[in-house]
């Protein structure tokens, strides 16, 4: 806590003031700041306190810096700026409003399926571009994966792995990730790949699907061991609803085997997006959101007579023509059925009085005779007398037309039934037998190559989307989804992605600027600081950039490096002599060559008490001013009765004209090749003689370029080693 009070309303770097706690992890904790020359809100990651001492830790947290100002992606959370104000390590970074996916996971899991999805495509096209640029992030969970309010998901701390109050494991005290997001590799100390990062993306997915990581256990080990001989329970069994396509791919990112998973994460992107398109994901979308709504069928009565849809006539079995309603008698009134109506409607004949004939029997309900009673009496007199003529009734015609109806039907149900059977018989098994295809492999070749050989094996080509490329020329494949190899149908779309060529920067002019302000234009501009050397100048103030390489306003791939020459300021002047009295001869020789100054006369006398080659006395005297090349006069011991320190140590015997110059000197030639690799190249020769080791030569080359160094080497026996970035690839003994 005294930490953060300690940091709130700081500036740093006169620049970036500290305003208050965002979040803090296992190695750093992360502010908002205000910049204040840029006026804009930003995070800034603090090494804690407890590590600020510790090379390894400040090493590590520098390497995220550089990993992440070389990506440039929506979904990657941007570095702006690295630096270190007396023990304070800091970087800044953008400032992404909203909140962890853990906090998200923790509050409303289990999330739905298409957002799972969304955001699952999401992180993967952010590991896919940090892969493509050799950066394995080696550290995903939800914890480093920021939710923006409109739904971006944004990946951060790439290169550090927090602590916080997850379960991790450590190697030498290293911190190697959260042990819930393990790869098996991660787990049993193997490298970490591309698809160890899947993996973890797999465990991210199945925690947002059921609310639960897949494995638990009650230490670390326990739990890296399941991640190595057990297989996660499919997400399923915790969450019915999720959809099987999108339980493949998590399934997939889990295997055991990472030969198995996914080969790319643009892989993994694609079939994530092709679960957000698919219906399954909307659809059990649409069931959520319709949880708890009202479902009463439109037209639905409110009672047993009232409300919407309800019919009178249907509900009397009378009235059923537009003649027989406009019949009824009164306003709104519906009486009730006759006996004859009754009995058109139920099939038995009408009941009739005895005394009455002419009448139907009505009951005790029966109505006085009226227009209705004289419309049922004419048609039951009319219906008598065609029964009495011998005719056929019309209920008899209605029969007939029925059974008629009722024939064809069954006949047409016969024939079509028929049909079908037949069409199933004879077609339907030739139509589903679609044939299979091998995906042939077609990364690499032009968009108009790959379309050709994709015919030729029955499929169809898509591009995906189109992606910078350091390695693969313009408009040529850089993926594919399927994989090469894979059996398909005949016919499927092959999804590609094609490449835009290298992505080219503009390299800033960086005379004058210091190696801040150079490491902040490098950062903005997705480059790289290189080699730097250093060199007097008297136009250029000590601690500016004097010339740079490539030049101002070149076009240069992204995340190339940049060498610099910086100013030591005015050459000086003259030397203050130091003592040189007790020390060896051959140190102080190199020494003195190293301040600008000659070896001038040296004297040998014999001496008991010092070893052989002691400097005994010097001229100028030790405090003295020397001007740059001046010469300074020594004089050394030697054994008593030997030949001299300087012949039997290889330096020249006095008298053979250099006997007072210190070793002999010889110039050699180097010739050295730089080797396939990066097009820009740090190399480095160093001379180990008996002189004090010192670098001869320092610079950048491309690849191809042949380098021809005349070396200066002292001594009976030299040693030249070249370096080329920082890696000793040839050795030579003179």
């Amino acid at each position: 806590m005294a930490w953060n009070a300690h940091m709130i309303g700081r500036l740093l770097h006169k620049r970036y003031l500290i305003e208050n706690r965002l979040g803090e992890g296992g190695m750093a904790v992360v502010y908002q700041a205000r910049d204040q020359v840029l006026h804009r809100t930003v995070a800034v990651k603090v090494l804690r306190e407890q590590f600020a001492g510790d090379s390894e830790f400040v090493e590590r947290f520098r390497r995220e810096a550089l990993a992440a100002a070389s990506l440039s992606h929506p979904n990657i959370v941007n570095v702006y700026d690295v630096g270190r104000e007396g023990s304070i390590h800091f970087i800044v970074m953008e400032y992404v409003p909203g909140e962890t996916l853990k906090n998200i996971i923790r509050r409303e899991a289990p999330l739905s399926p298409l957002r799972v999805a969304r955001i699952g495509r999401q992180v993967c096209e952010a590991l896919a571009h940090a892969h493509e640029h050799g950066v394995i992030h080696r550290d995903i969970k939800p914890h480093n994966i920021l939710i923006t309010p409109d739904g971006r998901a944004k990946v951060t701390d790439f290169g550090i792995a927090h602590a916080g109050t997850a379960a991790t494991l450590t190697d030498n005290g290293t911190v190697m990730g959260s042990v819930q997001y393990f790869s098996p590799e991660q787990a049993t100390g193997r490298p970490s790949c591309p698809q160890s990062d899947l993996y973890a993306v797999g465990v991210v997915l199945y925690e947002m699907l059921t609310g639960r990581v897949p494995f638990v256990g009650d230490t670390a080990v326990a739990v890296a061991l399941k991640h190595v001989h057990e297989a996660p329970r499919p997400p399923s069994r915790y969450n019915p609803d999720i959809p099987p396509q999108l339980e493949r791919v998590v399934l997939r990112a889990l295997a055991k085997d990472k030969e198995r998973r996914y080969h790319t994460a643009w892989e993994m992107a694609a079939d994530l997006d092709a679960v957000a398109r698919s219906g399954e994901a909307w659809a059990w979308e649409g069931q959520r959101l319709a949880l708890g709504r009202s479902s009463r069928p439109v037209g639905a009565t409110s009672g047993p007579l009232g409300g919407a849809g309800f019919d009178p006539a249907e509900a009397g079995g009378i009235a059923r023509s537009p003649n027989a309603r406009a019949a009824l008698p009164g306003a709104g009134r519906v009486p009730g059925p006759s006996p004859a109506a009754a009995a058109a409607t139920s099939g038995y004949p009408p009941v009739r009085n005895a005394g009455s004939p002419g009448r139907a029997e009505e009951g005790a309900d029966a109505r006085p005779a009226g227009d209705l009673s004289r419309a049922l009496q004419d048609g039951r007199s009319e219906e008598g007398t065609i029964l009495a003529k011998g005719g056929t009734s019309p209920g008899g015609r209605a029969a007939r037309v029925r059974r008629r109806n009722i024939a064809l039907a069954v006949l047409g149900f016969v024939l079509v039934t028929g049909l079908s059977i037949w069409f199933l018989v004879q077609w339907l098994p030739a139509w589903l037998s679609v044939g299979e295809t091998r995906v042939p492999d077609v990364t690499g070749m032009s968009v108009l190559q790959a379309e050709e050989r994709l015919k030729s094996s029955q499929l169809q080509m898509a591009v995906e989307r189109r992606i910078h490329s350091n390695s693969v020329p313009v408009d040529h494949v850089v993926s594919q989804v399927p994989v090469a190899g894979r059996l398909v149908k005949v016919n499927r779309t092959v999804s590609v992605m094609v490449s835009l060529g290298p992505d080219l920067v503009t390299v800033p002019d960086l005379s004058g600027q210091t190696l801040r302000d150079v490491q902040v234009a490098l950062n903005g501009a997705s480059l790289a600081l290189g080699g730097r050397v250093e060199e007097y100048s008297d136009q250029v103030p000590a601690g500016q950039v004097i010339s740079q390489d490539p030049p101002a306003n070149a076009r240069v791939e992204r995340g190339s490096a940049v060498n610099l020459v910086i100013s030591r300021g005015p050459a000086p002047q003259g030397q203050v002599m130091p003592n040189l009295r007790g020390r060896a001869y051959a140190d102080v020789t190199g020494q003195l060559v190293q301040m600008g100054l000659q070896v001038g006369q040296v004297v040998e006398r014999e001496s008991g008490d010092l070893p052989a080659g002691t400097v005994l006395d010097q001229d100028p005297e030790p405090g003295a001013t020397v001007p740059l090349g001046g010469t300074v006069n020594l004089v050394i011991s030697k054994a008593p009765g030997s030949p001299g320190y300087l012949a039997s140590s290889g330096y020249a015997a006095p008298g053979s004209g250099t006997a007072n110059n210190g070793p002999v000197a010889r110039t050699i030639n180097v010739t050295i090749t730089v080797p396939p690799g990066p097009d820009q190249q740090q190399v480095q020769i160093v001379v180990v003689d008996q002189r004090p080791a010192r670098q001869v030569y320092n610079a950048t080359h491309r690849p191809g370029d042949v380098i021809e160094q005349a070396v200066q080497v002292y001594g009976k026996a030299a040693n030249v080693q070249v370096y080329i970035d920082g890696n000793m690839v040839k050795e030579f003994n003179f």
